[in-house]
């Protein structure tokens, strides 16, 4: 799905998110369930917050903290950064008294950020209010004269806990420690858990509620939550967001996505 220019297509999707959560909520009541807020960038040219912004210039980093690719001795480029405070509930998990979060990477289009701990990637949280920088030594760098700045605000989704639950995660664990009479939330995952049991890999989606994880991952981008894996989990740590190319406007391999965590960010494709 595109980003830029997509106000209405991306709100769309969102209500579709809702209306296919609302046939879920019949059976399993919204007030006993335990739900992640996520947050959903959308499009905007008059931004809340314009720390909320995809563009090669960083908030108000100067060139003493920004941070450098070691391999090659020069600036990493910024991807995008995030305004904390317009994601209160993602700010708590965090636990940084920082009010920004800023994602840099070696390349726009030709990275190898494929793994965990990657060198080729920096997440940095920092506190400013207003202004931008670009060092002096990418000014002239062909990538960065290619790319443009947009803005985005955010919309709040509430998506069950136990929806989103990984497939690669949930054969794992022991279902006989989830007593489906304690908690709404048990029932869901032993009803989910007996569905597939019983039901071919493409008919998991028919259960009611489980197509909002493939339209999460449809959308450009969503913030909080916890990464929904193109192919297997790969990593424990805070998750904070995950993105697509046409968010990001960075090459990420074929129809990959970018997942960011506080400690490191890195694609799978």
């Amino acid at each position: 799905m595109e980003f830029k220019g997509n106000k209405k297509g991306i709100l769309k999707r969102i209500s579709k998110i809702e209306k296919n959560l609302e046939k879920l909520y019949k059976k399993y009541p919204k007030e006993e369930l335990t739900h992640y807020t996520i947050y959903v960038p959308i499009p905007t040219d008059d931004p809340t917050s314009k720390l909320n912004r995809v563009s090669p210039y960083a908030p108000a980093i100067d060139n003493e903290d920004w941070p450098i690719w070691e391999e090659e001795g020069r600036p990493f480029k910024h991807v995008l950064s995030l305004d904390l405070r317009s994601v209160p509930k993602v700010k708590e998990r965090i636990g940084e008294d920082a009010n920004v979060m800023s994602l840099f990477i070696s390349s726009y289009w030709e990275n190898d950020a494929y793994e965990p701990d990657t060198e080729e990637t920096r997440v940095l949280f920092h506190n400013v209010t207003e202004g931008e920088f670009l060092p002096e030594e990418l000014k002239d760098d062909d990538e960065i004269l290619d790319k443009e700045t947009f803005y985005y605000d955010v919309v709040e989704v509430e998506v069950p806990k136990m929806i989103l639950i990984d497939d690669e995660d949930l054969d794992e664990i022991d279902i006989e420690d989830y007593n489906p009479e304690e908690s709404m939330d048990n029932k869901l995952l032993v009803d989910y858990y007996n569905f597939r049991e019983e039901n071919d890999v493409e008919d998991w989606e028919k259960f009611p509620g489980r197509a909002v994880k493939d339209m999460l991952m449809e959308l450009p981008a969503f913030i909080g939550g916890t990464p929904i894996w193109i192919h297997y989990p790969e990593h424990k740590g805070t998750f904070v967001m995950q993105f697509s190319e046409t968010f990001g406007d960075i090459a990420l391999g074929d129809a990959g996505e970018m997942y960011v965590f506080t400690d490191t960010a890195f694609l799978q494709g």
